[in-house]
């Protein structure tokens, strides 16, 4: 896969909402962002644990958008 595409990747637990994010968050991968995660987020019956360690770029709209969900 090539480093600078973004990807998702969603892996429900019982517990949990486990989600991956690969490649760069940026302006261009905003919207796929919000329409993956917001309604994960908004699950109250489930924690929400977002992996950035294969995150190769992250610019202020992303950052934006992990505080947002807080």
């Amino acid at each position: 896969m090539d480093r600078k595409r973004f990807h998702i990747v969603h892996d429900e637990q019982p517990d949990r909402h486990m989600v991956y994010i690969k490649g760069e968050l940026d302006l261009a991968a905003a919207e796929q962002f919000q329409r993956a995660v917001e309604p994960l987020a908004n699950d109250a019956t489930k924690l929400l644990v977002i992996h950035l360690d294969e995150l190769t770029y992250i610019d202020s709209t992303g950052i934006g958008m992990l505080v947002a969900l807080l």
